[in-house]
């Protein structure tokens, strides 16, 4: 019987042979095979960097008569950060942005809320419904520490105690968590949505509590670097020739004096700089400043010192927001 030679047998005997010098280490016989098979045959080795797997998540303590959809929301959120954060190092974190109107503070919030592992407390001080703290005694200031404390530390309980129409001027849009269940008015009739025990453990589940406030000088660091003592700060600036501008026209400026004075501007950030340079000298590892327009000119680098800064790593979902939120593709 004539013998037919077909190439898949071929090819099944050079897979085994490779298997072999795999085994055996035995390089050169890699050397007799064809460069045409080895290409179709042996498949390209990328580097894949090491992945913690084995990282342990904050959890949650469920507390007497907690409802199915409570108990069944905290799981498969649980479940869903373990399941995409993709990291080669881990710890928790608590980071935290202090800026000024229209300075670039809600995109880089938004990148940072990208992180699977991060939980958006968003502008806590619009509670106390103000433009901005002044800088020298403010009697609003303890109350304005204290809410960015125990939002931070995901004390809502805190809210529900001091403003008895909380949630309503909580952005939920702006929580990745939170708006699928809250936004667009569906916290009126979701009970979870004011439910602090709810929202404490929702907000304790994640690994990385980030905020941010255009209210506050940073003089006020101090105190807020001290209460909390595992937080770090980042000081975001721009030219203010340039915030002037983006806040020409704004009706929430016409209507402030203070929010379209050049001299007004000038004089916060001349007074936030100077605080900057004192509390870099106490805290050199808890806060650092960025400049607006360094990271419009080198986003990969600016973003990537921030992100380390704080320290995490950059996720998928961040280099995704950046790609569909800018001209960087």
């Amino acid at each position: 019987m004539q013998y037919v030679f077909k190439p898949v047998y071929f090819i099944l005997a050079c897979i085994v042979i490779l298997l072999i010098c795999v085994a055996y280490n035995q390089q050169e016989v890699l050397q007799i095979l064809p460069v045409s098979v080895l290409e179709k045959t042996v498949p390209k080795i990328v580097a894949v960097p090491k992945i913690v797997t084995n990282i342990t998540l904050p959890t949650y303590e469920p507390y007497e008569g907690m409802p199915f959809d409570i108990a069944n929301t905290l799981r498969h959120t649980q479940s869903d950060i373990r399941r995409k954060i993709n990291v080669t190092r881990y710890q928790h974190s608590k980071a935290f942005v202090i800026t000024t109107w229209r300075s670039g503070s809600t995109f880089l919030s938004a990148y940072l809320n990208a992180h699977p592992g991060s939980f958006n407390h968003v502008e806590p001080l619009n509670y106390l419904k103000v433009s901005r703290i002044n800088e020298n005694q403010d009697s609003r200031a303890d109350k304005a520490i204290d809410v960015i404390k125990n939002f931070i530390n995901c004390k809502y309980d805190y809210a529900k105690k001091n403003w008895p129409h909380w949630p309503q001027l909580y952005v939920y849009g702006e929580n990745k968590v939170l708006s699928p269940i809250c936004a667009g008015g569906k916290w009126k009739s979701n009970e979870m949505c004011t439910n602090p025990q709810f929202l404490d453990r929702l907000c304790s589940i994640h690994p990385i509590q980030f905020g941010k406030t255009v209210r506050l000088p940073l003089s006020y660091a101090e105190s807020i670097l001290n209460e909390i003592q595992d937080l770090k700060i980042l000081y975001l600036v721009r030219d203010p020739r340039a915030t002037l501008q983006s806040r020409k026209g704004r009706d929430w400026c016409v209507a402030t004096p203070s929010c379209h004075k050049p001299e007004t501007l000038c004089g916060d950030l001349v007074n936030d700089f100077d605080s900057f340079l004192d509390l870099r000298k106490t805290f050199p590892d808890r806060i650092k400043v960025l400049r607006y327009e360094d990271m419009v000119e080198d986003m990969d680098k600016s973003l990537g010192e921030v992100v380390s800064f704080f320290g995490l790593e950059v996720q998928a979902e961040m280099k995704e927001f950046v790609l569909t939120h800018t001209d960087s593709k």
